[in-house]
């Protein structure tokens, strides 16, 4: 085990991974405001949210759209433009590192990620994409921000502390990498065009969305295991939301029995009712099991956030994305959270999620409101949630190890 420390720490002392490190850190307040806008904007005042339809918000408060699209404001503006974020903070902290001119390599790392979202519709016309701003392109802004700061340490000039340069030596010494920086942007950007002009369709897009919408145990399974890993790589793949099996539903209405459902174990069951609170458990294995009072504030902070299934704040502030440690119980536990859900199906302990049920609920009443509010279901998931902990703890305590060990590699390069 001690030389599995060795190699993670020599790891999480490289330099990429200071670079992902202190850009996750340093998005992470808009991470958390965005999360937190997004979860009132969601089952406060949508007119399905939980809450609104639990309390009839939207009959009493007055300019109750108003509300909506304040918090849907602030929502974009934070989590939902993260990625040109963490394009300019990795350009920042990467150039910093080797004395290189960083608030320049900031400025063009953002106008390179925007140059890479172009896209043509019909000449002369094109659009920006601003879909993939936010949250679900952060490795995108991650590359494009590391690649920018790299080619102005090959290519820039070195500055010193302190060094106050005129107008026209700023101009020269960075004119260069940041003409190199847009040129590659723009020839990728023209690359990526060209391979969506000529590949017809997505194909992993029209993979996991075929997964997603499967009432196999298996193909459910699989789903899990794709949109988890991309997930903590920080990118998400646009699928439709899974919704309740119309088959399941027609059954439950003519026989009123939901023990003998044709489809048990469908994605809406099993996934959004059950692989989901993995967050939760993750979470409080965090406040149990950590020593760090910067991940305990970090996960006291998201435990509002997770009890909704929002773990974006965790997964950055932490950070756990792109975190080789975490990967495997991030990947595995929601399968064994869906394995014990089955189970219980199986036994007829549960009965399977059928009805629709409002955005934004929260997590452990997910599967009680699908099923026509079975207590049990709250029950499993709260034996779910402890297990998840329990599983988790062992990585918490074994990154802190780590992180100990990184501490100590630091504190030998100082003194070296």
């Amino acid at each position: 085990m001690n030389w599995l420390v060795s190699v993670a720490a020599k790891w999480r002392h490289s330099s990429f991974i200071q670079v992902v490190k202190g850009t996750l850190e340093s998005i992470f307040p808009f991470v958390f405001i965005g999360s937190i806008a997004r979860v009132i904007q969601i089952s406060f005042f949508s007119k399905d949210g939980y809450f609104n339809e639990l309390f009839s918000i939207s009959k009493w408060l007055p300019h109750f759209r108003a509300y909506t699209y304040s918090f849907q404001s602030l929502y974009m503006m934070t989590i939902g433009i993260v990625a040109i974020l963490a394009a300019y903070q990795a350009a920042r902290i990467r150039a910093r590192q080797r004395q290189a001119d960083h608030p320049m390599a900031g400025l063009t790392a953002i106008v390179s990620f925007l140059l890479l979202s172009a896209q043509y519709v019909k000449a002369p016309f094109f659009h920006v994409n601003f879909n993939v701003f936010g949250y679900d392109r952060l490795l995108v802004g991650l590359i494009v921000g590391i690649v920018v700061g790299n080619i102005f340490v090959w290519c820039g000039r070195q500055i010193g502390e302190g060094a106050r340069d005129g107008f026209s030596d700023k101009f020269f010494s960075s004119f260069k990498p940041i003409l190199l920086s847009i040129l590659l942007a723009f020839l990728l950007n023209k690359l990526w065009i060209w391979i969506v002009y000529l590949v017809p369709g997505n194909v992993v897009h029209d993979a996991i969305d075929k997964l997603s919408q499967s009432n196999g145990i298996f193909e459910t399974f699989g789903y899990s295991l794709l949109t988890t890993f991309f997930g903590w790589c920080g990118l998400s793949i646009e699928v439709g939301k899974i919704e309740p099996n119309t088959e399941n539903l027609k059954y439950v209405f003519q026989h009123s029995s939901y023990q003998t459902v044709p489809n048990p174990f469908d994605g809406y069951t099993l996934y959004n009712g059950y692989a989901l609170l993995m967050g939760l458990g993750l979470t409080i294995a965090i406040l149990i099991a950590s020593h760090r009072g910067d991940h305990r504030k970090v996960a006291k902070l998201n435990l509002l956030p997770a009890l909704f299934n929002s773990n974006q704040s965790l997964m950055t502030g932490i950070p756990l994305l792109l975190n080789p440690l975490y990967l495997i119980p991030i990947l595995i536990v929601p399968i064994i959270n869906m394995f014990i859900a089955a189970f219980a199906i199986s036994i007829h302990m549960i009965p399977s999620s059928v009805y629709p049920i409002p955005k934004g609920t929260l997590g452990l009443f997910v599967p009680f409101m699908a099923t026509g509010c079975n207590w049990i279901t709250i029950i499993v998931g709260i034996g779910i949630v402890i297990i998840d902990a329990l599983l988790f703890i062992p990585f918490v305590r074994l990154s802190e190890r780590i992180d100990r060990q990184v501490q100590t590699l630091e504190e030998e390069g100082q003194h070296e």
